[in-house]
C-alpha cells in the first residue's frame, strides 16, 4: 500500500476565514466510494480553494465491490418454465424468444446458420436450470469458467466468437449462409480443467453471404 497526494478544488464559500467541513468532503456511492480525510496546505486561489489531501492507493481485493458488481450481469429468474431442460447444460449459448410461460419468454439455443437464433438477439451463457423450483440462471456479462466442452478453440487474448458447431471459438464461422458475432474474449487462468472468459456479447453482427 503506497500513499499519494491529490489536490482537491472547490467553490466553497470562505466565511470569516473558516472553511465549511463538507467543502473538501466528496463522495459518492457505487463500486466503491471516497471519502477525503482531513485537509492539508489549505490555500486561496481567486475564488477557489485548494488543499493537499494524502489518499492511499491499494489493489482490488477479491470479494471487493468491483468484483462483487459482475454478480449484477446474473440473472436468476424464478418459476420460468422451460420445456425441455434436458436440452441445455452449463456453458450453451442461448438466448430469450417469445413464449406461453409467465415471461411470455422461451429460451432457445442459438444457431448461427438461422439468422433469427441469436444473430441480434441478446446473448448468455445458459448457468442451470433447477427444474423443481423452476429457477433458471443465465449470465449476460462478466468472467465465467467455462467447462471444457463447452469450448471449440481457445487462445488467451483473442476474441471469441459463436463456432460452427455453436460453441465458442476464436474462430468465426466462413460458411455461407451464417452470422459472425464476437461474443468476449480468453482470458488467463492457472485452471486447467476450466476456460476463462470474459463475456461480453456485441451489438452487432455479420451475415455471409
Amino acid at each position: 500500500m503506497s500513499e499519494i497526494k491529490i489536490t482537491a478544488i472547490s467553490n466553497a464559500a470562505i466565511s470569516s476565514g473558516s472553511l465549511s467541513p463538507s467543502a473538501f468532503n466528496p463522495s459518492y456511492e457505487g463500486l466503491n466510494s471516497l471519502t477525503l480525510p482531513d485537509l492539508e496546505n489549505v490555500a486561496v486561489i481567486g475564488d477557489r480553494v485548494t488543499a493537499s489531501v494524502p489518499i492511499q492507493v491499494g489493489s482490488i481485493q477479491v470479494g471487493s465491490p468491483l468484483v462483487e458488481s459482475t454478480k449484477s450481469f446474473r440473472w436468476a429468474l424464478d418459476d420460468f418454465e422451460v420445456q425441455d431442460p434436458n436440452e441445455f447444460s452449463f456453458g450453451d449459448i442461448v438466448f430469450f424468444e417469445g413464449g406461453i410461460n409467465s415471461y411470455n419468454s422461451a429460451i432457445k439455443k442459438v444457431d448461427i446458420m438461422n439468422l433469427e437464433s441469436g444473430a441480434s438477439k441478446g446473448l448468455f451463457i445458459f448457468e442451470s436450470y433447477d427444474v423443481e423450483n423452476r429457477l433458471l440462471k443465465v449470465v449476460h456479462r462478466g468472467f465465467v469458467d467455462l467447462p471444457l466442452d463447452a469450448v471449440e478453440s481457445f487462445s488467451v487474448g483473442s476474441t471469441l466468437y459463436v463456432g460452427e458447431n455453436n460453441k465458442f471459438s476464436t474462430e468465426p464461422t466462413s460458411v455461407s449462409g451464417s452470422w459472425v458475432r464476437s461474443v468476449g474474449l480468453c482470458v488467463p487462468s492457472t485452471e486447467t480443467e476450466i476456460k476463462r472468459i470474459w463475456l461480453d456479447p456485441d451489438s452487432t453482427y455479420i451475415l455471409l453471404v
